[in-house]
């Protein structure tokens, strides 16, 4: 994953309640919402099923270390969807004391993943994998609001753009998957239906697009030229090129860290995968 800043974090502390209702204005649905529509399920399933579930947080501070506000983030988050949230000591301590304790779902990351995994079921959910779907679910709402095409563009053919693409594909859209080496968006592309993958010298062939999902790691991939007007973004990647642009987009979602958590504790909660881990 995309290791984030304090800096990346600290707009969103202290402020589900407020990023839930601009969630409902953009999307229609809220934050539990958005996490049953990724997973193919109904709302009131997955919302009963987090308020159910203990959640233990174990910071990690191998590697690069701790990023402060990010235990705090996901203790936000997770309060919020319902569960019952704590934040555990620090490494093999935080372990020893979910198994000691009992807690269900342990949330935990270092420099390379991020996971939710239910211990009783020995069942895990990846960061990037979940982030891609609940982006998908995310540009299908919008999508189906604006009532635009269902052709989407997929900026990066890494672990979210490529969970983006199939969940889209998976739903219908025409999608056109974009990455810097051709080989990576190409070969994933052959693998899905209604999908073609493209470089950055052919991306022009298939434009205008009118629906975009961005899942680029930075301002790598900057295509406002062959986006129409008033396009539906979503956009996962850290730091985001689209977030001063708002008035440029119909509509735009980013986040730096709630909606990928919410998916993975939803399936984490649910055992559910939609098809694509």
């Amino acid at each position: 994953m995309t290791r984030l800043k304090t800096e990346d974090l600290m707009p969103a502390m202290g402020n589900m309640q407020a990023y839930n209702e601009k969630m409902r204005e953009i999307l229609g649905v809220g934050i539990h919402g958005v996490a049953a529509h990724a997973l193919g399920l109904e709302e009131k399933t997955v919302a009963l099923a987090l308020q159910a579930s203990t959640v233990g947080i174990i910071p990690i501070s191998s590697g690069e270390g701790l990023i402060s506000g990010f235990s705090q983030l996901l203790f936000e988050t997770a309060s919020f969807l319902g569960c019952k949230t704590q934040i555990l000591a620090q490494d093999q301590e935080g372990f020893a004391q979910a198994k000691r304790d009992n807690y269900e779902i342990i949330l935990w990351s270092d420099d390379d993943s991020y996971w939710a995994e239910n211990l009783p079921f020995a069942f895990h959910a990846e960061n990037g994998w979940a982030t891609g779907l609940g982006y998908a679910a995310a540009l299908d709402l919008m999508i189906s609001r604006c009532q635009y095409e269902k052709k989407v563009l997929v900026l990066g053919a890494g672990p979210v753009g490529r969970s983006a693409a199939y969940a889209l594909s998976l739903a219908g859209y025409q999608v056109v998957l974009c990455d810097k080496e051709r080989e990576k968006s190409v070969n994933y592309a052959k693998t899905l239906t209604n999908c073609m993958g493209v470089d950055l010298e052919t991306i022009a062939s298939c434009a205008p697009y009118s629906c975009m999902l961005d899942a680029t790691p930075a301002d790598t991939l900057y295509v406002e030229k062959y986006l129409t007007k008033n396009p539906c973004i979503t956009a996962p990647c850290v730091p985001c090129p689209w977030v001063g642009r708002k008035e440029y987009a119909a509509k735009l979602w980013h986040d730096p860290l709630q909606l990928g958590t919410a998916i993975m504790l939803a399936s984490a909660v649910t055992r559910t995968t939609n098809h694509a881990h």
